[in-house]
């Protein structure tokens, strides 16, 4: 986040709460006194998204890759391969243009 506001010239805001939970994130944004930086994902997947508004706002922030990782040798379980299927798929659809083939890494 730093990054982004020191490519707009900005100094990064004091944090009056600091907290990983998204719940409380949310429950306190709610209120309607306080600000938060939230991935777009977390919009997509909240039932209160709804009385939220999202200010038009681009920090210019590189998106964070994400992998999958499983072990060597191991065989992966049915639940295991549905949710990487789904995570894939619902990956995919937050991309418009066209991407190379995810790839889940072996450790």
């Amino acid at each position: 986040m730093e990054k982004g506001f020191c490519a707009h010239g900005l100094e990064l805001p004091k944090p009056s709460i600091t907290s990983f939970s998204t719940q409380l994130r949310l429950h306190l944004l709610g209120t309607g006194r306080f600000l938060t930086i939230l991935h777009d994902s977390v919009l997509w997947f909240t039932t209160q998204h709804r009385s939220l508004k999202v200010l038009p706002i681009d920090l210019l922030i590189q998106p964070m890759p994400i992998a999958i990782f499983r072990l060597k040798n191991r065989t992966v379980s049915p639940v295991v391969q549905l949710f990487i299927d789904r995570a894939h798929a619902i990956a995919k659809s937050f991309v418009s243009a066209p991407t190379r083939r995810s790839a889940t890494a072996e450790v």
